[in-house]
């Protein structure tokens, strides 16, 4: 069973491919939970088969199924208010996230 916190991750990737801002921009929002606790809950889901998470690098998708805590550490002090900003900042990307049918399934 997935927290509330671990839905909200989710539902924030349900639609589409996303980036690492509209997970944190749903928490941002209430400040219910620090980047850190973003980062653990995420890696939580895709590695149990929740939320697919591709690395960008040059034009190519790279999934991982089981990413270390450093593939996040550039979000440690993440803090855009924008996605333009995070474009600005970041580009697109560097990562992809999107909920899995496991995942979706978890919000009905």
């Amino acid at each position: 069973m997935i927290t509330e916190i671990q839905k909200n991750i989710i539902r924030n990737c349900a639609d589409d491919y996303e980036t690492f801002y509209y997970i944190f921009k749903a928490f941002k929002e209430t400040n219910q939970i620090n980047n850190d606790d973003i980062i653990q809950n995420a890696i939580y889901l895709i590695q149990n088969g929740y939320l697919d998470f591709w690395r960008l690098n040059k034009g190519n998708k790279i999934k991982i199924d089981k990413p270390e805590y450093s593939e996040f550490e550039i979000y440690k002090n993440y803090n855009c208010n924008s996605f333009n900003e995070h474009l600005k900042k970041m580009g697109y990307g560097p990562h992809e996230f999107m909920a899995t049918k496991k995942g979706i399934n978890e919000l009905h």
